[in-house]
């Protein structure tokens, strides 16, 4: 008539491996039930060498749900691997992983010393292939790429703009108009100066 009240073990007629281990019947209120199945009697037997019944109750004892679960997570995972490496245990694990940290690190480190070694190579080279296109193009300065040759403006040997030279100091004759635009070769003062 009366539904029969399910207990916190999902299986009424097994006691949880705590209880079967102690030879006793599991309760609705047994406190490891949750963690430790009929199933999963060789957890059970890792947790209880490890740390005893009786250390596990107490560490869980005052715990809220939710930290009482992450306890006996841990707990249980750490009499596991204490069972599979009886000498190093967790230590073991952590310190694998810290060599794998460093290692990677290591690498990355290497990684960015091997980038910044390829940039400046190819900033120098980029460099020496400008310089070369300079010399095989047959001129000592490069001219700038904004600096255009202005109609009227004579260049010189070398790329550069020559305003405010005379035309003989380029080499050629020059006009006393040439001179008088340049301010190179003053005239007799105007005016009777």
């Amino acid at each position: 008539m009366n539904p029969e009240r399910p207990s916190k073990n999902t299986n009424n007629n097994q006691s949880c491996a705590a209880c079967k281990f102690q030879r006793r019947k599991c309760t609705a209120d047994c406190p490891l039930a949750p963690y430790f199945s009929a199933e999963n009697q060789q957890d059970f037997n890792h947790v209880h060498r490890l740390f005893g019944v009786g250390n596990v109750l107490k560490i869980t004892k005052n715990l809220d749900p939710i930290q009482r679960d992450d306890a006996m997570r841990s707990i249980v995972y750490e009499s596991t691997v204490h069972a599979m490496d009886p000498v190093f245990g967790c230590r073991g694990i952590t310190a694998h992983l810290q060599s794998q940290i460093a290692r990677g690190v290591a690498q990355i480190n290497y990684a960015r010393q091997q980038l910044v070694q390829l940039r400046m190579a190819a900033h120098q080279q980029q460099q020496r292939q400008q310089q070369q296109q300079y010399v095989t193009m047959g001129n000592d300065q490069p001219m700038m790429p904004q600096q255009q040759p202005l109609e009227g403006v004579p260049m010189g040997y070398d790329g550069s703009l020559q305003r405010g030279r005379s035309s003989a100091a380029m080499g050629r004759p020059h006009s006393a108009q040439e001179d008088q635009n340049h301010g190179v070769l003053e005239t007799e003062p105007q005016n009777g100066f």
